[in-house]
Parts: C-alpha cells; structure tokens; sequence
C-alpha cells in the first residue's frame, strides 16, 4: 500500500468518504460504513 498509493493519499480518501480506517501491525482495514464504530474485544 505504501509503494503503490502512499498512507496519506489512503487516509485522505477514507476521510474524504467519512469511513474508518485501522492498523494493525502491518496490517490495514477500511470500515466501510460511516456509522458509529464501536471494538468489543
């Protein structure tokens, strides 16, 4: 993802669409649903 888009163009367009982005490790995930968002374990 960082050679090919770049983390700041990626977290723009999140932003931009008012999704969620997460990262863990080196890993990402992209909630594609403006809603509340809520981690239960």
């Amino acid at each position: 993802m960082h050679r090919e888009v770049g983390y700041d163009a990626l977290l723009a367009e999140v932003k931009s669409r008012g999704f969620h982005l997460i990262e863990c490790g080196n890993q990402y995930v992209i909630i594609c649903n403006a809603g509340q968002m809520r981690v239960h374990c």
